[in-house]
């Protein structure tokens, strides 16, 4: 985890930097034609190169986009991928690295040595950001694992930190009379998830007990109906289903999805859609936990 860390010094003190003939024969027919073919031809060849030289240029990056880039690239070449979302104008980073996942993990689990390597990580990469800031406005930073790139575990613009999914879930009083540690988003708050090729927004709306059904059969305690919502705020169509939810009982024993109403749907860009997915539940306890990816829903009937 401290090479991060010294890899963003190092990234700091760099900067960011820029970088006919006219015969009236028979023949001339023939020649009349096979010249209108070649033009045709020539017309066509410009008009894809045109293209092509449109499309190359659309694809270009600015030389500060680039810059940057490169520069982390270069610096987090043996532990992370960097890529460029060009519509939201966000640098993406992806950690491979193993001593990053035990950090994220320990932070996760209210470790005090993950909690500290955690807050040094943040600082480090706030200053990064700033750096970005300083070179080029209006660009942000993301941070995510390998195993879960959709799931931004950090993002910052401006130096600022404008989202922590490991923070949020352990902040806590020393009180022993202070309130349940947080656990993550709240029942009907959205959370943004984002990979190469995906982004998008996913609440869980609401949780409710349903006590039998006439088309299935209740091995558990009773079913949980989870309600949700996803929004894709992507450029490309998101395929989503019910399956990608998981559901943990107040025993914390994972509960199994029944094919009621599954949901099983496509949502075009800028396009948002409700879903519903039922659980059978083990124990009749009062609380739950609704997960997607690394990020958890956790609230009581």
């Amino acid at each position: 985890m401290k090479k991060f860390i010294c890899l963003v010094g190092l990234v700091l003190m760099v900067g960011c930097s820029d970088i006919t003939d006219n015969k009236k024969t028979s023949q001339s027919t023939n020649d009349t034609s096979a010249s209108a073919e070649a033009a045709k031809r020539k017309i066509i060849d410009e008009a894809n190169k045109r293209a092509e030289t449109k499309q190359s240029k659309e694809n270009e990056l600015p030389d500060d986009v680039s810059d940057i880039i490169n520069l982390l690239e270069s610096n987090f070449e043996d532990s992370a991928t960097v890529s460029y979302d060009k519509t939201n104008q966000r640098f993406e980073m992806v950690i491979s690295d193993s001593s990053f996942s035990e950090t994220v993990k320990r932070a996760k689990n209210n470790d005090d040595f993950g909690k500290k390597e955690w807050s040094e990580f943040v600082e480090a990469f706030s200053g990064l950001s700033n750096t970005i800031a300083e070179s080029s406005s209006n660009y942000s930073l993301s941070i995510s694992e390998s195993k879960a790139p959709y799931n931004i575990l950090l993002l910052l613009e401006n130096g600022k930190v404008t989202h922590d999914a490991v923070s949020y879930r352990n902040e806590s009083s020393d009180s022993s009379n202070s309130e349940e540690k947080k656990s993550g988003p709240s029942i009907g708050e959205s959370v943004l998830f984002t990979s190469d090729n995906e982004r998008f927004e996913l609440s869980i709306d609401s949780v409710s007990k349903v006590l039998s059904d006439d088309h299935y059969e209740l091995t558990g305690a009773f079913f949980a109906k989870v309600d949700f919502t996803i929004k894709n705020l992507g450029s490309d169509p998101l395929s989503f289903t019910s399956h990608d939810l998981e559901f943990y009982d107040s025993d914390d024993f994972k509960s199994k999805m029944i094919n009621k109403d599954y949901f099983g749907e496509t949502i075009q860009p800028g396009k948002s859609i409700r879903g519903v997915a039922y659980f059978d539940v083990a124990t009749d306890g009062s609380n739950y936990e609704v997960f997607f990816a690394d990020n958890f829903w956790k609230g009581a009937y």
